[in-house]
């Protein structure tokens, strides 16, 4: 692939330009509901939200932003961020991305710091928050995919702590917080937005069945359908895809394909874990 002034990007730099690029999102449902939640959430500095996969968080965030004209720097995390020079290599293009008329270079992470990570990433981030114009949000997308146990998350702590006023981050996972957060907790600083919450009200499954399917939709066929997805996003959708392939009669609901939500979930989740955790898995499901 060619940039503007035909100079071949490595696949390298193309990778980072996807893991700092906000998703760009269309013909989804606008969640006002959750866009209330999420002005409020913005009364503390770190926005927490936690679901399964599927459940469209991270479409949830990015149309939000747009929808509020709040720029953000975008980050999706990946496990290679539990190495700290990763992690801020990739911010600094980042920053530069959200901040391109800022063009004095930040602080740069050497081998000199790893025994002061801490110092550093405060100072790091303290030299970014005071060039940014507010109001403003960091979101770290894919969250869970830095090992629990990682000393990543002492450090993004330890910066979270004191983020200034105007300024907030919104970390999107499908686990819980790591025990390294509990004092953000403790102290009032993190809002949660949890499973409850971001799922589907039967109100809006009704509204994205009544724009992606044509025609009446038998009530009592949502009804099945709602109860099979539960309010599940990604289930709601691939259900809707099986049944406008076929003729709809009541029974195709109970012929919604499971193969295709096993797919979804082998490559979103399965395929992702460790090969231990993969073979454990496997061998326990018999039991």
């Amino acid at each position: 692939m060619q940039d503007e002034t035909g100079k071949k990007r490595t696949s390298k730099q193309l990778s980072s330009i996807a893991k700092i690029t906000q998703p760009h999102v269309t013909g989804i449902l606008p969640r006002k509901r959750l866009y209330n939640i999420l002005d409020s959430s913005r009364n503390s500095p770190i926005t927490f939200i936690l679901s399964p996969p599927g459940s469209g968080k991270t479409s949830l965030v990015s149309s939000y932003l747009s929808d509020r004209k709040i720029p953000c720097l975008w980050y999706s995390i990946d496990g290679g961020d539990k190495d700290i020079a990763t992690f801020f290599y990739y911010m600094e293009l980042a920053l530069r991305k959200a901040l391109p008329k800022k063009k004095k270079p930040l602080p740069r992470y050497t081998p000199d710091y790893a025994d002061g990570v801490l110092v550093f990433a405060r100072r790091y981030f303290e030299e970014a928050f005071s060039r940014i114009k507010i109001p403003f949000m960091f979101v770290f997308d894919n969250y869970q995919d830095v090992p629990t146990r990682s000393h990543f998350h002492t450090m993004i702590n330890h910066v979270l702590s004191e983020v200034p006023e105007g300024i907030n981050f919104a970390i999107l996972s499908r686990k819980e917080p790591p025990p390294a957060f509990a004092r953000l907790h403790v102290h009032g600083m993190a809002h949660i937005i949890g499973w409850d919450t971001i799922r589907f009200t039967m109100e809006e499954a009704r509204e994205v069945i009544g724009k992606k399917m044509r025609g009446r939709f038998p009530d009592k066929a949502f009804h099945t359908l709602y109860e099979k997805t539960d309010g599940w996003a990604a289930g709601l959708m691939i259900s809707l895809t099986n049944i406008k392939k076929q003729s709809f009669n009541e029974e195709i609901l109970d012929m919604v394909s499971l193969q295709n939500i096993y797919d979804y979930f082998a490559h979103e989740v399965f395929y992702k874990l460790d090969k231990n955790i993969q073979e454990f898995l496997l061998k326990t499901s018999f039991l």
